[in-house]
């Protein structure tokens, strides 16, 4: 262990002392066996899901799973399946084949691919003249082939005396920017579709934003059963709902599977975890709430799975909509911190150990 990783694993222990947790020496030792444990815990994992706290037993801190196992984990599987997780557009395809619903396109920037009933717009001239004189705002945006929000844009209108794209946190970026910086983005198509219009419940608790939940299925072999879920809830004028471990400034549900109940929610990791009662911009208490449209939600999910046979670890990101479950994207190498910090409980339990040995 190199001298910068010693030193930032002193002040993960001295941070979590200060948080009420087990002495210095009792976190340095627990980060070592989880760190040479079969699911590869980092410190900052170790600080960051708050295993540092006295009353959790070893045992359940083991059950969590790090980034360092995760190449591990995902080697199982066929990868040729892969493909439809790692494209939207294509993920979009599958689930338009299956009947489910997802955010309507409305076009695509890319020199060739299409996608049926919208216009492909292949050159960055056609993607500017569409924005300026063709584009039905507002819509969202984002590359088919990047995760983490990266190049995501919720665009609400345009402005023709600055010639400029005005976005949902009150910027604004001119055409000309914005097709210079998203043309050579990724290799993928960029994505256009409509805005994901929330359930009514969801707006009266969150106020009217998109809010997904990720859904963790596994694939068994009496088939697709929901693990684990967790539910972004974005907060003030973020443009979307990444948590981002606490660094976004939205908030975190845990959400029961088995009821649809918001159990807990809260923002913030390690010492900063904070529980939070009320939505900050609503003022709605989250106590009693069940979401909507939950045995559909659990149906249509269970479907989607069942259909990518060759990934036995999914994670589906779904909204919910005045029409049911509307799917954005699924992940086969998502990250596990996000499902765990939402529950505060690690995702390796029995069932899940269960597959991996299969």
């Amino acid at each position: 262990m190199g001298l910068r990783n010693i030193t930032d694993t002193l002040r993960y222990a001295r941070a979590g002392t200060a948080d009420g947790g087990l002495p210095l020496g009792a976190q340095l030792s627990e980060m070592i066996r989880l760190r040479f444990g079969p699911f590869r815990l980092r410190p900052q994992e170790y600080y960051e899901q708050r295993l540092y706290r006295p009353e959790m037993p070893f045992e359940a801190k083991r059950a969590f799973v790090g980034s360092w196992a995760k190449s591990t984990i995902y080697s199982a599987g066929n990868h040729r399946w892969d493909a439809v997780a790692d494209d939207k557009l294509l993920t979009y395809q599958f689930l338009d084949g299956l009947g489910l619903l997802y955010p309507k396109i409305v076009a695509i920037g890319h020199t060739h691919r299409t996608y049926p009933g919208v216009p492909t717009l292949d050159s960055p001239e056609a993607l500017g003249a569409w924005l300026r004189d063709g584009c039905p705002f507002p819509l969202f945006a984002k590359p088919s082939d990047l995760a983490l929000g990266m190049g995501c844009a919720l665009i609400q209108g345009y402005d023709r005396g600055s010639d400029a794209l005005q976005l949902s946190d009150g910027t604004a970026i001119g055409i000309g920017d914005y097709v210079r910086k998203m043309w050579t983005r990724s290799a993928g198509p960029l994505i256009f579709q409509e805005l994901i219009i929330p359930h009514e419940d969801l707006v009266r608790v969150i106020g009217p934003r998109a809010a997904t939940m990720r859904i963790m299925v596994l694939l068994l072999p009496e088939g697709p059963r929901v693990h684990r879920i967790a539910f972004r809830i974005p907060v003030g004028s973020n443009m979307t709902d990444n948590y981002r471990s606490g660094k976004s400034g939205n908030m975190l549900g845990h959400v029961d599977p088995k009821t649809g109940e918001v159990m807990t929610v809260h923002s913030g990791v390690g010492a900063a975890h904070r529980t939070i009662a009320h939505h900050p911009d609503t003022g709605v208490p989250f106590a009693g709430w069940r979401l909507p449209f939950w045995p559909e939600t659990l149906n249509a999910v269970r479907i989607a799975a069942a259909g990518l046979a060759g990934i036995p670890v999914q994670g589906w990101d779904v909204a919910l909509t005045p029409e049911g479950p509307s799917f954005v994207e699924v992940n086969h190498r998502g990250d596990f911190d996000l499902l765990q910090q939402a529950e505060g409980r690690g995702v390796a339990d029995e069932t899940f150990l269960g597959l991996l040995k299969a």
